[in-house]
């Protein structure tokens, strides 16, 4: 006695439904660009808003050119005196010898 067996019988066939996913996935990607897009919208309103409240509390207080302090002449002078002493001493530095010896040469 022979057996004869059908191999191909006894496979599991593999059948594909259209459709197999149980969510959408292109109503969740509007969502979220919805979301992202309103997101954009708001930063953009709130900052405006910040923006103009600053502007508005920097520009309220500024003083009428009248009655700007003046600096007085003998301060700039002694302010001019004190670098034009330093540029002074600086370059007489630079033009003196180093009192140390370099070993490299």
């Amino acid at each position: 006695m022979k057996l004869n067996l059908d191999l191909k019988s006894l496979k599991r066939k593999k059948k594909f439904k259209k459709g197999g996913l149980s969510f959408r996935p292109d109503t969740y990607w509007g969502i979220l660009l919805l979301i992202v897009c309103v997101s954009i919208i708001v930063v953009v309103v709130f900052g405006y808003l910040i923006f103009q409240k600053s502007n508005k509390s920097l520009g309220g207080d500024l003083a009428p050119v009248d009655s700007v302090e003046k600096i007085d002449q003998a301060r700039i002078d002694d302010a001019l005196e004190y670098f034009s002493k330093r540029a002074n001493k600086s370059a007489e530095i630079l033009s003196s010898p180093s009192p140390i010896v370099d070993p490299s040469r």
